[in-house]
This record gives C-alpha cells, sequence and structure tokens, in this order.
C-alpha cells in the first residue's frame, strides 16, 4: 500500500508528506482532550495511506499527490465506482459556513449498496437494520424508501459559525433531489404514516414563502450514512431550488432561511471565492474547513497544550482563510 502512493511521488517538490490511516489517529488524538481522544478513530479505515506533495507559494500551501484503497474495509472504496461530481450544492450554503463535508458521485445507488457493505464490515450494518425493520412496521412505511429514493448525486453536512464547541444548532445535512417535487411528496408521505399512527397533527410553517416541516423521527439519516450523520438528530426541514435541507431545531432552518433570501451566501464571499480558484470545480470528497468561523468549536475538542498555542499564535492562524481537501477517484488511486 505505501508503495503504491510512494512511486507516484513527486521529486521536484518542497516536502513529501505520507500519512498511514492504521497510525495517524493515534498520534493525532494527543492533540485533543480526554472526552474526545476517540473522536478520529474511523480515520483508520478511512483508506490505507496518502501521498501529498508539498508546494509553498506566496498565498497559499498546496498539496497534491494520491491516496491508495484497496478493500470494502476502507471507506474511500465507497468511491471506487464513482466519478467526481461538479459541487453545485455549494450554491446553497450560507456565508457563516465553518465545515463542510461533501459528497459528490455518478451513481448513487451503487455508492448507497457500497456504504451498507462498509457498514457491514464496521459492525454497525446489524443494528441499524434492526431499528429500520422496527421503524417500517410502526408506521407501515417503508422508511429507506422515502428518504433516500429520491436522493441524486449530491449530498453533504455542514456546520454552521458557532461561539461554544456545542453544533447541535448548527448542524444540518442537505441532499439534492432528482425530483424536488418526488422529495417533497416522499417526506409528506412518510409524516403523515407517522402522524396518523401517532394521532397528531402535520405542522406546517410558512417562513418568507418557505415551508419548514416536521417529521417526528431521531437519527435515522446515520442509519443509512454512519456515524457522521449522528449530528443531525432531529427532522426539521425545508427546500432550496433542488435541495432538501435537514436541520434540529425550526429556528436554525428560519436562519437558513433568511441567509437564502437575502443573498448572504458562501460563495459570494471573497475568501470563498479566493480559494475556490485554487481547486477543482468537481470531486467525490470535499472538506471544506473555514479556520475563523471554525475555531471557537474546534478548541472545544483540542488538548489544554494545544489550546494554549493556538492563543499563544492567533495572529498567525487568523491569516490562514480556510483549509480544503478534496478526493477524487481515478481508477486504481484516489487524487488528492
Amino acid at each position: 500500500s505505501f508503495m503504491k502512493v510512494f512511486t507516484g511521488a513527486g521529486s521536484i517538490t518542497d516536502a513529501n508528506i505520507f500519512i498511514n490511516y492504521k497510525i495517524f489517529p493515534k498520534v493525532a488524538s494527543t492533540f485533543l482532550n480526554e472526552e474526545n481522544t476517540t473522536t478520529l478513530n474511523d480515520l483508520a479505515s478511512f483508506a490505507n495511506w496518502t501521498e501529498f506533495d508539498l508546494k509553498i507559494k506566496p498565498d497559499a500551501l498546496v498539496l497534491t499527490g494520491f491516496t491508495y484503497s484497496n478493500d470494502s474495509t476502507t471507506y474511500l472504496n465507497t468511491f471506487a465506482s464513482q466519478q467526481p461530481h461538479k459541487i453545485d450544492l455549494v450554491s446553497i450554503l450560507p456565508r457563516r459556513t465553518a465545515v463542510l463535508m461533501y459528497t459528490g458521485l455518478s451513481d448513487f445507488n451503487r455508492y448507497f449498496k457500497d456504504m451498507q457493505t462498509y457498514l457491514s464490515v464496521k459492525g454497525y450494518k446489524t443494528s441499524n437494520t434492526a431499528k429500520i425493520k422496527q421503524l417500517d412496521a410502526q408506521y407501515g412505511v417503508s422508511i429507506q424508501d422515502k428518504l433516500t429514493k429520491w436522493i441524486d448525486n449530491e449530498f453533504a453536512l455542514f456546520i454552521t459559525e458557532s461561539n461554544s464547541s456545542s453544533i447541535s444548532n448548527n448542524a444540518f445535512a442537505v441532499f439534492r433531489a432528482k425530483d424536488i417535487e418526488q422529495a417533497k411528496k416522499s417526506l409528506l408521505e412518510l409524516n403523515k404514516a407517522i402522524t396518523k399512527k401517532e394521532k397528531t397533527r402535520i405542522k406546517e410553517e410558512i417562513y418568507r414563502d418557505n415551508a419548514i416541516n416536521f417529521i417526528n423521527l431521531r437519527g435515522v439519516y446515520s442509519l443509512f450514512f454512519g456515524p457522521s450523520f449522528d449530528m443531525i438528530d432531529k427532522m426539521f426541514y425545508t427546500t432550496f431550488g433542488n435541495y432538501v435541507v435537514f436541520g434540529n431545531q425550526a429556528s436554525s432552518i428560519r436562519s437558513l432561511v433568511d441567509d437564502y433570501a437575502t443573498g448572504k451566501l458562501l460563495i459570494k464571499d471573497a475568501a470563498y471565492q479566493n480559494l475556490n480558484s485554487n481547486i477543482s470545480s468537481t470531486a467525490n470528497c470535499y472538506l471544506y474547513v473555514n479556520l475563523a468561523r471554525s475555531l471557537p468549536m474546534l478548541k472545544g475538542f483540542f488538548s489544554e497544550k494545544l489550546n494554549e498555542a493556538v492563543e499563544k499564535n492567533m495572529s498567525l492562524y487568523s491569516k490562514f482563510d480556510a483549509f480544503a481537501l478534496q478526493v477524487s477517484n481515478q481508477g486504481s488511486l484516489m487524487y488528492n
């Protein structure tokens, strides 16, 4: 696995950086506080090895290279049959986005099957399947069909700026729909099945011409897409164009509607536009972190020693706009 990325390493570069995912989480966890030392454990199964060629530019640190991922026990293997997708989803995100974790696909159905295989290898599948069957029987409807059949080839988790390490009110999931009217219909049918069983009424709020709805289920998307979706526990949702956005609070959804209606969007932010000019318009995985907007949240995970270093060097960190990582399938290797 190491030789696969080593042979692709550049010789004309400021540095070559190699990451061994089986070991890296143990090393990186020493920079986290005791409560979060296991946060990075899933990185051990992200891939096998990554190599980066580092080039230092006057206004950026640029890293390019390859990742090798060769079996069903690694997360990146779920993209083995996928082509990179154009990152259109970012067009609806608010300017105050602190963290974005994007997935772009060429075949959602194939990805979904491969994801279930990965979750099975990780030990989640059995308990997830039991919970899904229980919900299906309880409400007389296929939860999977109503929540996933309409999903197109883009989805993401994103977190908006927060002054604390708590992200519940600032976390969202967004899915592109093949047909937004069909998506609305499927979600409404699920809502009706639940309210009928529980003998309650569907609660819909119209806010600035956007319908905000609530489905009384908790933690269901993590059953289909893995533990990273645990941050979306409740199901308040609205739509923007062809996208359905879920959040944990109605007030959080309203704040997104405000940003969208007033044009306070990430793609209009000068710093993001500058970053965007240096990265690819397509990807399978795309991680974006706005450092200034995410530091208050990230410091809640850092060790005391690291936080002291961050505070001491804040004037330096404030000069960096953002960090971005893109991973795109190129056959036997992933391009970073």
